[in-house]
C-alpha cells in the first residue's frame, strides 16, 4: 500500500502542495510551524477522515479558505512471500477527502462516495508514531484498546461490522438506563444482544492477542531494558470471569449501571495490562524506556499486519529526533528495514534524520525541505 501521488489544498498553512513520495522512506525537515506536521495530518485525513491532532476538522482549514481537500493515488500492492516472490500485482486506487467549513464532508474512493471512515481505513492502513503514541502506557485503557483494535480491524474482516452493531446496542442501553423509570427486565433484550456481539468481538481479539504478545516478546530483548525486568502483557475481555456470561454481569449490575447512567461492563471496557515485574509498566519504566517499548508494540502490529494480510502499510513518524535518541533510532531502523512499509518522517534538521536514512539502506529515499508552507524535494545526502 503506497501513496504515489499526493495533493493537499488549504490544510493549515499548506495552500497547494503536490508531491510524489518515495515508496520507501520520506524525510521532511524544516523549522517548527513550517508545515511538517500538517503534511502528516493531511495523510491522516485520507486514512481516517480526521486528523490525529484534533477532532475539530475546521481547525485544519486554512484561514480564509472555505474548505480543505486532500487527494492521493495509492498503489495497492500485495506483498509477496519470500518463497513465491516475483511479479507483484498492483492495483491503483484514487482517494479524496473534502472538508468544508459548512455543509457535509465528502469521502470518495475511485470516484464513488463512501460514508464511513472504516472504508478509508481499509484502503490505507496507517499507523502513527508521535508524542501521543508514547502515552500508551500512561494513558487510559481506551488508548491501549484503540491501539490493539487497529490490528484486529485490519486482520479480522468481521470486526468492523460487529463493533458498529455493538456500539449501537450499548448506546441504546445507555439511553434506557438514563430514563427516570426503567426496570431491569426491560433491558433483557439489549443485554442478550450486547452479550452476543461482545462474545464474537472477544473471540476475534483473542485470535490476535497471542501472536501480538509473541512478536512483542521477540522485540523486547532489542529494546535495551534491564535483564531483571520481565514484561507481561495481559488481555482482559471487559467483564469479570466470575460471571458465566456478559448478560449475567449486566443483569447483576443493573442498579450500578443505572446510577452511573452507562454500561460498565462489556467489550468497550477491555484492556491490555502492561506490567514490569507485575507492576504497571508506567510506574517502573523511565520515559525513554516507555518510548522504546511503545515503538516495539507498533512495530509488532505492523509485522503482523504484513504477515496476515500480505499488504503494505504506511507509517507516519512526527518529530522523530525529539522522541528517540540515536541508539533507539537505530533500533527502530533495524525493525523497519524488515518491513515493506512506506514511511513519512518529520524533524527540524535534516542532519538529525541522517541516522535513519543511513540505517534504512534497503529502502528508496526522498528528502523534502518544508518552509513557510512550501515543500521542495532536496537531494539525499
Amino acid at each position: 500500500m503506497t501513496i504515489t501521488h499526493l495533493n493537499i489544498t488549504a490544510v493549515r498553512n499548506l495552500a497547494n502542495i503536490e508531491l510524489e513520495p518515495s515508496a520507501g522512506l520520506n524525510l521532511f525537515y524544516g523549522e517548527n510551524g513550517s508545515g511538517k506536521t500538517s503534511l502528516l495530518e493531511a495523510i491522516s485525513l485520507l486514512a481516517h477522515g480526521r486528523s490525529f491532532r484534533t477532532i475539530n476538522y475546521r481547525q485544519l482549514i486554512q484561514h480564509g479558505a472555505s474548505q480543505l481537500a486532500v487527494f492521493a493515488k495509492i498503489d495497492q500492492s500485495i506483498t509477496p512471500r519470500l518463497e513465491c516472490a516475483g511479479n507483484t500485482p498492483v492495483v491503483t486506487s484514487q482517494v479524496g477527502v473534502l472538508r468544508p467549513l459548512r455543509g457535509a464532508s465528502t469521502f470518495k474512493i475511485d470516484g464513488s462516495a463512501v460514508y464511513s471512515s472504516a472504508s478509508l481505513a481499509s484502503l490505507l492502513p496507517l499507523q502513527i508514531m508521535n508524542a501521543k503514541s508514547y502515552d500508551l502506557l500512561e494513558g487510559p485503557s481506551k488508548v491501549r484498546r484503540r491501539m490493539f483494535d487497529w490490528l484486529v480491524f485490519h486482520v479480522k474482516h468481521d470486526f468492523s461490522l460487529l463493533w458498529r452493531d455493538y456500539t449501537k446496542a450499548v448506546k441504546q442501553r445507555n439511553t434506557l438506563l438514563r430514563r427516570d423509570k426503567i426496570a431491569g427486565a426491560e433491558l433483557a433484550p439489549w443485554n442478550l444482544e450486547i452479550n452476543r456481539l461482545a462474545v464474537n468481538i472477544d473471540a476475534l481479539r483473542q485470535e490476535c492477542i497471542r501472536p501480538f504478545i509473541d512478536r512483542v516478546n521477540q522485540l523486547i530483548p532489542e529494546v535495551g531494558l534491564p535483564k531483571s525486568y520481565t514484561i507481561t502483557i495481559k488481555y482482559q475481555r471487559g467483564w469479570p470471569q466470575e460471571y458465566t456470561t456478559l448478560s449475567a454481569a449486566l443483569t447483576a449490575n443493573f442498579e450500578r449501571d443505572k446510577g452511573y447512567g452507562y454500561t460498565t461492563y462489556g467489550a468497550h471496557k477491555s484492556e491490555l495490562k502492561v506490567l514490569v515485574n507485575n507492576i504497571p509498566a508506567a510506574d517502573i519504566l523511565s520515559r525513554g524506556q516507555q518510548k522504546s517499548l511503545v515503538a516495539a508494540f507498533l512495530i509488532a502490529e505492523l509485522q503482523l499486519f504484513e504477515h496476515f494480510t500480505q499488504r503494505q502499510s504506511v507509517l507516519l513518524i512526527d518529530d522523530l529526533p525529539a522522541e528517540l535518541d540515536q541508539e533507539h533510532i537505530r533500533m527502530l531502523a533495524k525493525w523497519l528495514n524488515k518491513l515493506d512499509t512506506q514511511i513519512f518522517v518529520t524533524g527540524i534538521y535534516s542532519a538529525d534524520m541522517e541516522i535513519l536514512q543511513q540505517e534504512l539502506n534497503n529502502k528508496p529515499c526522498k528528502v523534502f525541505h518544508v518552509k513557510h508552507g512550501k515543500i521542495e524535494q532536496s537531494s539525499p545526502s
